[in-house]
């Protein structure tokens, strides 16, 4: 009867196996980072950002395997610690552009990365928060 449960569950969309559900968590740990970049490169999408972190957070503990197969954060501190990593790796990327073309290559990588996790939470695109 074990099979029953996993049927009814990717019958309504859920894919099984705790790789799937790793690659998931990865992805919700990678929109925090990057909601998080957005909330302090640009100080008038603060509360915007914050908003769009508790999607990928309340996603990110959805979809945690248990048991999982590799140590996952699991505390609000070790999810603040692993947010904050990711944002700054993001942030490099971005500080490192030294060219314009490399700015705006950035930028608009950055900008479309956003975009692809707020899909991936059903919301609004995220607005361009520098207009000149």
């Amino acid at each position: 009867m074990k099979a029953l449960p996993i049927i009814i569950a990717m019958s309504i969309g859920f894919t099984s196996g705790p790789a799937n559900a790793l690659e998931r968590t990865e992805t919700h740990l990678n929109c925090l980072g990057l909601y998080a970049l957005l909330r302090m490169a640009a100080p008038n999408f603060a509360d915007f950002a914050t908003e769009r972190m508790g999607y990928a957070r309340q996603s990110y503990f959805r979809d945690l395997p248990v048991p999982s197969p590799v140590p996952m954060p699991l505390t609000g501190d070790e999810i603040e610690a692993e947010t904050r990593a990711r944002m700054r790796t993001r942030g490099r990327q971005l500080t490192d552009a030294e060219t314009d073309e490399d700015i705006m290559r950035e930028t608009d990588a950055f900008l479309a990365e956003i975009r692809t996790c707020d899909a991936r939470y059903g919301l609004t695109p995220t607005p361009i928060p520098w207009r000149d």
